[in-house]
């Protein structure tokens, strides 16, 4: 599914609590209702907070597995040094350590990805991955 599609499919999780908050609670809420007014609002904004950072990270990866081609349309050595850096330190990271927020495999089961993290390294390409996982919530300096 598209990155856009999919992010607004998702965001009507958030737009569903809402609906709710609306339907069956007052504006301002009385006192008895502030928790489940403020238990729907927060995961509507968990919900869409995750919505957009998922949506960056499917944008990322799209728009940077685009400068893999064949021939290559751009010399890898003659992108910024912070894009090059990044590109090679969290290929080997990813591939050695294994994803963020999962579980790690076992050394042995991490080698194919070391190996084709390598070889991307090797043939001078952009690793889509290394950009997608920021580790923190999207802002100005992630992006």
């Amino acid at each position: 599914m598209p990155a856009l599609v999919n992010f607004k499919e998702s965001l009507k999780l958030s737009q569903e609590l809402m609906n709710l908050e609306k339907d069956h609670f007052h504006n301002p809420p009385h006192h008895k209702e502030n928790v489940a007014v403020m238990g729907l609002r927060g995961g509507a904004a968990v919900l869409m907070v995750a919505s957009f950072e998922f949506f960056i990270r499917q944008l990322f990866s799209k728009y940077m597995s685009n400068l893999n081609t064949t021939p290559p349309t751009i010399d890898f050595k003659k992108l910024p040094d912070k894009l090059r850096v990044k590109n090679v330190y969290q290929s080997l990271e990813r591939a050695m350590v294994g994803p963020l927020f999962e579980e790690k495999p076992d050394k042995k089961d991490r080698i194919d990805n070391i190996m084709i993290a390598c070889g991307m390294l090797i043939a001078n390409q952009i690793n889509p991955d290394a950009f997608s996982e920021t580790g923190s919530n999207p802002n100005s300096s992630t992006v």
